[in-house]
Parts: C-alpha cells; sequence; structure tokens
C-alpha cells in the first residue's frame, strides 16, 4: 500500500510516501530534482522493510520555510518525528537507503547517529568523494558568490564547459548534465537552494569506515555499472577496509538506477 502524507515541522510541511512492506523502518532519502515517489518501485518487493521516502527541501511536495541552513540534527529530528507520528517505537533502529544526493545524506545520518541505525542502503551515492567544485560554491564565500552570480548569468559557465567538453577535459555526460541544469531557471534556483541548504552534509569517509568496523554496522552498496555520474569505482574505493561488513552490487545501468526493470535485481540484493 501506498499513501502520501505530511509532516508540520516549525513553519514548513514535509511532504513523504509511506510504502508498506515488512516490520522494519528503513527511511529513504533521494536524488536532486527526484520525488519520493522514486522508491515506488520496490512496491511488491517488500519483505523486511516498510520505506517512508522523504521529499527533500526544495523538492517533491515539501515546503520548506526554513531557510538554506540546514543542520544534520534538524534532518535527524525530523526523522524522529515523522517515526513517531507513523506509530514506530522510539527504541526501534532505523534503516537508511540513500540514492544519489540521498546517499551522502545517508552517509552523514551514519556518521552522526551511528548507534541508532541498524543497515545502511546506498544506491549511485553522492559522498563517495570530496567533489572540489561542491566543496568551493558551497564551503566557501568567494565560491558562494560565483555560484549565486552563474545562477542569474548561466550564459558564461554553458559556454565553458563547452569548450571544456572540445578539449576533452569533461564527459559528454557531464555537459549534458550542466547543460539540463543550466538552461532552466526553476532548475537553476533549485540547483542553488538545494546545493546551499545541504552544505553542512559532509561525510567523512574515514571516521565511517571507523564506525563500520568498530560498531559493526552492516552497509549495502549499489552502482551502475555505466554510471559516468558517480562511476563504480568510488562504490570499490570505498568499500576498501569495510569488506567484512559491506557488500558491492554492480548493475547494468547507469546513473538512473533507480528504475522500475532493476527493482527486482535491488530488492534482492539489499534484502528490502
Amino acid at each position: 500500500m501506498l499513501s502520501g502524507k505530511t509532516l508540520r515541522y516549525k513553519n514548513s510541511t514535509i511532504g513523504y510516501l509511506r510504502i508498506d512492506g515488512g516490520k522494519q523502518l528503513a527511511f529513504c532519502f533521494p536524488g536532486f530534482g527526484e520525488p519520493s515517489e522514486s522508491f515506488s518501485i520496490f512496491k511488491g518487493y517488500l519483505k523486511n522493510y516498510t520505506l517512508i521516502a522523504l521529499d527533500l527541501p526544495f523538492q517533491g511536495t515539501t515546503d520548506w520555510q526554513e531557510g538554506l541552513d540546514i543542520a544534520p540534527e534538524q534532518f535527524w529530528e525530523i526523522l524522529q518525528l515523522i517515526k513517531t507520528q507513523e506509530n514506530f517505537f522510539d527504541k526501534d533502529p532505523i534503516a537508511l537507503i540513500g540514492y544519489s544526493l540521498g546517499g551522502r545524506l545517508a552517509l552523514t545520518m551514519l556518521e552522526n547517529y551511528s548507534n541508532k541505525i541498524s543497515f545502511t542502503h546506498l544506491i549511485a551515492s553522492d559522498g563517495l568523494k570530496i567533489n572540489f567544485w561542491y566543496r568551493m560554491v558551497s564551503q566557501t564565500h568567494l565560491g558562494n558568490k560565483i555560484f549565486k552570480f552563474t545562477i542569474h548569468h548561466p550564459g558564461w559557465f554553458i559556454n565553458s564547459v563547452s569548450l571544456m567538453k572540445r578539449m576533452r577535459l569533461i564527459n559528454k555526460t557531464s555537459e549534458k548534465l550542466v547543460s539540463n541544469y543550466l538552461h532552466n531557471a526553476v532548475v537553476r534556483k533549485q540547483v542553488y537552494d538545494v546545493w546551499t541548504a545541504f552544505r553542512y552534509f559532509k561525510p567523512n569517509l574515514k571516521k565511517i569506515k571507523l564506525i563500520i568496523n568498530k560498531q559493526e554496522k552492516p552497509v549495502k552498496i549499489v552502482m551502475g555499472r555505466f554510471d559516468k555520474v558517480i562511476p563504480p569505482r568510488l562504490g570499490q574505493k570505498f568499500q576498501y577496509g569495510i569488506e567484512e561488513y559491506s557488500t558491492l552490487s554492480i548493475i547494468e545501468s547507469g546513473h538512473q538506477i533507480l528504475q522500475p526493470k532493476h527493482a527486482p535485481g535491488i530488492s534482492k540484493v539489499l534484502e528490502l
């Protein structure tokens, strides 16, 4: 059963989707521009988990009015409020499923609240590598000013990306991604809002690996073989040193893994 719901949080309304299945609760975090419905592909395959998929701030049905400073503890508070609203016990641990941007959020939650998390599932996850450009535009004052200027005047950057493609400094997928984001004024604003709002979600991979080994926290990683946005080698690198508690599965897909045709395979791998 699928049911769209909302949570009132301060001045905001958080939209989320509940997908009934097993007894264990798993929170699902989508990628940039993706709605909570992305996870509805798993309906009918759930044996162990009931999923609660969030519409992240500035995406989907969520109406976010708390500004561009989202702290990890604020995000965790929202999860706990939803957990209570959905009648799950406070003492029960939760699982996390993160796709792309959502994977970075899941890693940050694992880093900060590992004692409350049972399993972490990463699907084509962001956060497995420190992205220089993202760090510059979201973590530095000058970078953020340039980023904001580009959002309002994207022409110079689009031309620069085209030049870099011709010089083979970036691949065609990256050029297409930038083009899709920057040619649309609404999407440009969404990029700025989301990237800026989640700038405090900076998973420390070294610390996370120590937590995984010390607390024996299972992590399952799914990557797309043809993914040029987050290539599978990043999953392989992250798995190094935590092999005892992690699995890595590479499926025949690009970055858009959350598709109905992949649902049976991913569900089986993640034991959903």
